[in-house]
């Protein structure tokens, strides 16, 4: 039933997605909002055909997130369905084959920005509903957020969680915004690590100052900037700032194995360095401003708040008196471990294993997914990181693609991952209930 209305539908399917596509609803680009807005549009409308009853566009101070639910029965589980229409900025544009904002189809490819990221896994979720409205119905109750800032690190989505936690109420959690080695092996990513980002401004001076004049007497910005980064962390890769470790559940690092590096254990890294003259030509100055990007991925145990505070702190320990210094949190997200034992877990496990012939590996990787961060701590969910992308899909890169076969089998892998899990919470319902009894 299910996959005869797929097939059936599959070619229009594939021109919805194509429209979707030819959006460019890039967010990092403010002069782009009407596309964003477009793109949103897009999403809010595809909810509504899909036979879901609610959808709308909701405001939190930034691009609108699209919000959308079918709830059947209170008495049946709920999942909360995350995605993001949001994508990337295309540059450089002459490395791509065909156009990025007109979709083409090569070598059983859709070929264009946001078709692995996140574009093609937030429609095929969608199509999925339209399945699930026109054959079987509902299994579980439905809601859905797709917002437009992932891109640009999902700045207003947290503020929307902590006013809507009584609507975003949910008993299991599915992002499908993650990827898989090759098609013949499937992946269910059961853990990220966190994340501090900061930005950090250090002032010596008013103005840059003559080199002549106050050269080996006045403190010199970008050479504390580069001392300070230096005490950081040693040559083996080991973060000196104190108390920065606190809370890692793993201490044995020196003999970690490269995978267990990405996965269990924290890094700290200069993203950008900025100071001085660096134009053609000499300019002979002492920098009175130095600004540096600094990023940690933050390991299981690890606090972002903590280990804020042990980064302002050496900050402050390791300059001059006479120096200011601003030191800013862009981000601060907590690493994310997975329970693989719950419902919810073993019905994606079940349902991948079911339309790609092999059980799906459980990995940890190094990122981070905001959101996931966000809505364990604030909802305390579980999440089911099941995504259907490659990690060959030149994703943030040019020609990025999504695999067409991948695309459909998302569909028939996550009609059979709802109704598994609505079964099997209506048997253990029922088990309980017989129990009282």
């Amino acid at each position: 039933m299910h996959e005869e209305y797929v097939k059936n539908h599959s070619e229009r399917f594939l021109q919805e997605l194509k429209s979707f596509l030819s959006i460019p609803s890039i967010s990092a680009k403010p002069d782009h909002q009407s596309a964003i807005q477009d793109a949103s549009a897009f999403v809010m409308q595809q909810i509504l055909d899909s036979g879901v009853d609610r959808a709308e566009l909701m405001h939190c101070g930034g691009n609108p997130i699209v919000y959308g639910e079918k709830l059947i029965d209170e008495k049946l589980p709920t999942v909360l369905i995350y995605g993001h229409y949001d994508v990337q900025p295309a540059e450089p544009l002459e490395l791509w084959v065909s156009p990025p904002f007109s979709p083409e189809v090569r070598d059983s490819k859709i070929f264009a920005r946001g078709a692995c990221d996140d574009k093609a896994q937030v429609h095929l979720v969608l199509k999925t509903l339209e399945t699930l409205g026109n054959t079987s119905g509902f299994p579980c109750n439905i809601k859905l957020i797709i917002e437009g800032e992932e891109e640009i690190g999902s700045v207003s989505l947290e503020q929307f969680i902590l006013g809507n936690k009584e609507l975003l109420k949910t008993d299991a959690f599915l992002v499908c915004d993650t990827s898989m080695p090759d098609p013949q092996h499937p992946v269910l990513i059961t853990g990220l690590r966190g994340i501090c980002y900061w930005e950090l401004a250090i002032t010596t001076a008013a103005e840059d100052l003559h080199s002549g004049m106050f050269g080996g007497l006045a403190p010199n910005a970008a050479e504390l900037m580069s001392s300070l980064i230096a005490k950081m962390k040693d040559q083996s890769g080991k973060v000196l700032i104190p108390g920065f470790y606190e809370g890692i559940k793993r201490t044995d690092f020196p003999t970690a194995s490269s995978m267990e590096w990405l996965t269990e254990f924290p890094s700290l890294d200069v993203n950008g360095f900025e100071s001085g003259y660096t134009g053609n030509g000499p300019k002979t100055v002492i920098p009175a401003q130095a600004r540096a990007k600094v990023s940690s991925r933050l390991a299981p145990g690890q606090d972002f708040e903590r280990a804020h505070q042990c980064m302002e702190a050496f900050v402050r320990e390791n300059l001059p008196a006479n120096t200011s210094f601003d030191l800013k949190l862009l981000a601060g997200h907590n690493a994310v471990r997975t329970e693989t034992t719950s419902p919810d877990y073993l019905a994606a496990e079940k349902a991948l294993e079911k339309n790609f012939g092999t059980k799906p590996e459980n990995k940890h990787i190094g990122g981070t997914i905001p959101v996931v961060s966000m809505m364990q701590r604030h909802l305390h969910v579980n999440p089911v990181l099941m995504g259907f992308g490659l990690d060959s899909d030149n994703i943030h890169a040019p020609n990025e693609s999504f695999l067409l076969d991948n695309y459909y089998k998302g569909i028939l892998t996550l009609l059979d991952f709802f109704t598994e899990y609505g079964n099997s919470c209506q048997q253990t319902h029922s088990l309980m209930n017989h129990k009282l009894v």
